[in-house]
């Protein structure tokens, strides 16, 4: 092999690593979902959200659909423990 392909070779190998680490980070950063099957919130509401200690969504407190005892915390709170907007009272939050 020439002398001109392992400076090439050595930057490429560089470049893969930091873009590697670089994702991890990234991924990293995101609180874990709750529910796999869940879609993150798009748009935060500015309001008190209800959420279930077993419970995978976050709803308006008059939402039909929460099941159990309820604790009433900001969406943003909501988010960052990974709770995902309820699809029926929060369908705002979904929209991009």
């Amino acid at each position: 092999m020439s002398r001109r392909f392992w400076p090439y070779a050595l930057a490429a190998l560089l470049l893969l690593m930091v873009g590697y680490d670089l994702g991890l980070s990234r991924a990293s950063a995101r609180p874990p979902l709750r529910s796999e099957h869940s879609q993150p919130a798009v748009n935060v509401p500015g309001r008190m959200v209800a959420v279930t200690a077993e419970g995978k969504t976050f709803h308006d407190a008059s939402c039909k659909y929460i099941h159990g005892p309820v604790e009433m915390m900001t969406a943003q709170e909501a988010i960052r423990r990974g709770y995902t907007p309820c699809v029926r009272c929060m369908r705002e939050s979904l929209k991009r």
